[in-house]
């Protein structure tokens, strides 16, 4: 079995809001009865993605897209499922989200879903670059005490709590998903329990500091160590 750096997303949830009235959500993809997951087939859905995250799905920075090969695949399916319904991503301050929403919406069913998740799944990890900087100590004690109950002790991810892994993912994009979450532009959505949760928890750090302390005892080598 492959190593696996799963992925947290601090990870996303937006709709359009005006005068913070919620638009409606787009359709989830149909239920239909689906075939076993096809990479191949995923290969050639992924051809839109790599235009922002990158051919090898190792992200852009400059695109606001993060790399998506740490990542769970459980976690993956279910925040594109959250975009393509408009759970995800159409807050009207969440100019990212919103681009990502619009890419996951040419995803035409569930079947496509699940094979551009097999694909992303197969590609090679690649642990990203480190680019906050911090207190390691500071930053697992606050994790312990904070963020381990759902994420796990080295945040590698509780799929039951629906908390994706932390490890794996690009410091500056869960810098910016917890912003996102105490602002409300994530988690808004009253049928998005795990984000709501996620807003509600963001209110537990006493600074920003503290949350870069955090992600840089993430990025911290010992750390990255999943067992497979």
């Amino acid at each position: 079995m492959k190593r696996r750096y799963q992925f947290i997303l601090l990870g996303g949830v937006f709709l359009s809001l005006s005068a913070c009235k919620e638009e409606e959500a787009t359709p989830a993809p149909d239920p239909v009865i689906q075939q076993a997951a096809n990479p191949d087939r995923g290969r050639e859905h992924f051809d839109t993605c790599a235009t922002c995250h990158g051919e090898d799905g190792q992200g852009n920075r400059d695109m606001g897209a993060p790399s998506l090969v740490n990542m769970a695949p459980w976690s993956v399916e279910a925040q594109l499922i959250k975009f393509r319904s408009g759970l995800r991503g159409r807050h009207a301050d969440d100019a990212w989200g919103a681009q990502m929403a619009d890419m996951a919406e040419t995803l035409e069913d569930a079947q496509a879903i699940t094979d551009v998740v097999a694909y992303i799944d197969s590609l090679p990890d690649e642990m990203p670059e480190q680019t906050l900087t911090g207190n390691n100590a500071t930053g697992e004690r606050y994790y312990h005490m904070i963020c381990g109950a759902c994420h796990g002790p080295g945040g590698q991810g509780t799929e039951a709590m629906q908390a994706p892994a932390l490890i794996g993912v690009d410091d500056w994009y869960l810098e910016r998903q917890y912003q996102n979450f105490a602002a409300k532009i994530r988690g808004y959505h009253i049928e998005d329990k795990a984000g709501r949760q996620m807003g509600m928890m963001s209110h537990s750090l006493p600074d920003e500091q503290t949350l870069n302390d955090i992600l840089v005892f993430l990025q911290a080598p010992e750390t990255k160590v999943v067992p497979e």
